[in-house]
């Protein structure tokens, strides 16, 4: 155990090879050698699986010590009788351990030694035969109920042993059962389903044909342009404004919904550019200029190109 903490601070000696500038502590640096190398567990003494359960620090009496309302004493026990652990703040209280699905021993942890000093519930004798945590529980709760008290010990460690010897024999043939109500035949709800792969062959992966290439640019393709909206039929003619449809008779103005010069990204312009729709509409002819008197067709002609 590490207790000044040198595995946790980054050291000089400790780099990694792709971060030469950062110094690593001996956990981290165990961390990831084990994260790239992996490793090989290894199986727990005893006497490392002891630290592995749940402990209170205890003071050593001369009945022992008591966890819950039980009592465990013994000679080698109480050789810790009012000593001092010699660790600052801790007192009298040394480390108990103990096992809550088997609470039959418990273990005093003596750090000066190295070593574990096992002790023995006081009461075992009358059980004869190894109980959990939840056993003593219950012959506690069934005590109470028949007016005892917790602090009975010897009483619970008897019903912990009556508890133990009923669950051995099972339940009693000849104690009356309650007769169960009739509830009818079982009947068979379950409605058998199609499977709707069945028949069909696992795929093979070296008959997988890769995707076709994208028809458009990456960066469209979570933001495509909208398809400009269908043009709608009305009245037209002649001398219309620039962007505007002539509408018939009844009806509103509305604008061209034709798509105008000078597209850019697939989006259309607004209506109120002033420019001819070159796809709703076909360009506006010229007006014939009126024919004067004594003038002749040549001369329109010419005065049509002027």
């Amino acid at each position: 155990m590490d207790r000044s903490g040198l595995a946790a601070k980054p050291h000089d000696g400790l780099r990694s090879p792709f971060l030469p500038s950062l110094t690593i502590s001996p956990n981290r640096m165990y961390a990831t050698l084990v994260a790239a190398e992996g490793h090989v567990p290894l199986v727990l003494t005893p006497h490392q699986n002891r630290k592995l359960l749940p402990f209170h620090y205890l003071k050593v009496t001369d009945k022992g010590v008591r966890i819950g309302n039980r009592t465990y004493n013994s000679q080698d026990l109480q050789e810790y009788k009012n000593r001092h652990t010699g660790i600052p703040g801790q007192g009298r209280r040394w480390q108990i351990r103990y096992s809550p699905y088997a609470p039959r021993f418990v273990w005093l942890w003596d750090h000066n030694k190295d070593d574990w000093v096992e002790t023995e519930f006081i009461h075992q004798r009358l059980i004869g035969d190894d109980w959990t945590e939840w056993t003593w529980e219950q012959a506690t709760l069934n005590v109470l109920e028949d007016g005892g008290h917790k602090e009975d010990q010897r009483r619970i460690a008897r019903e912990v042993s009556k508890l133990r010897e009923r669950a051995r024999r099972g339940p009693d043939p000849d104690t009356p059962r309650a007769p169960q109500l009739f509830t009818g035949p079982t009947l068979d709800l379950e409605v058998p389903v199609a499977d709707p792969y069945e028949g069909i062959p696992d795929p093979d992966p070296a008959t997988v044909v890769r995707a076709p290439a994208l028809t458009m640019a990456a960066e469209h393709i979570l933001h495509a342009p909208r398809p400009a909206p269908r043009a709608r039929r009305h009245g037209h003619g002649e001398g219309l404004r620039a962007g505007r449809c002539r509408p018939a008779r009844g009806h509103r103005r509305q604008p061209c919904p034709g798509t105008y010069p000078g597209v850019q990204d697939g989006r259309t312009e607004p209506a109120r550019r002033r420019s001819r729709c070159i796809r709703h509409h076909a360009p506006a002819r010229p007006r014939p200029l009126s024919r004067r008197a004594g003038e002749s067709g040549d001369e329109e002609d010419d005065g049509g190109e002027s």
